[in-house]
């Protein structure tokens, strides 16, 4: 059983979606989340995506399982040429988000990027309306 909790958070205004994960993610916490995302009124294709991992560790998942969401995403034409955005918790999930964007790079024209920090991923993102952002995701936190 894994120990994720994750959030997804619409952020219509700005133009993108945001996951939050905590703890260690498998790859049935990705597809459950992918699917609150895509299940949400506000979902379109072409919309951006943050994910912050920065609570959380995705260093479980095997080659193979990685394998597959490179694999899904070549088949999913209609989310490219969009932005992603991921923010890590270490080095080690830095380097592998990094690696996996290299793999993707040939195949699937999206504009990636792996930050530390949610301010820095949102200032690649959004470079801006970042103070905004931040005001809107506390609030969308902190509401019951």
């Amino acid at each position: 059983m894994s120990d994720c909790t994750y959030n997804v958070y619409s952020l219509k205004p700005f133009g993108f979606f945001i996951a939050k994960f905590s703890g260690e993610v498998t790859m049935r916490d990705l597809g459950k989340a992918h699917d609150v995302m895509t299940e949400h009124p506000d979902y379109e294709p072409q919309v951006d995506e943050l994910v912050d991992f920065s609570d959380a560790s995705f260093k479980s998942l095997s080659n193979e399982e990685i394998k597959g969401i490179r694999d899904y995403m070549v088949k999913r034409p209609d989310r490219h040429d969009c932005g992603s955005v991921l923010v890590v918790g270490s080095r080690l999930e830095f380097g592998l988000s990094r690696m996996m964007g290299q793999t993707l790079d040939h195949d699937v024209p999206v504009d990636r990027h792996v930050a530390y920090d949610l301010r820095s991923a949102l200032e690649w993102l959004r470079p801006g309306e970042v103070d905004d952002i931040l005001a809107e995701v506390d609030r969308l936190q902190s509401a019951p």
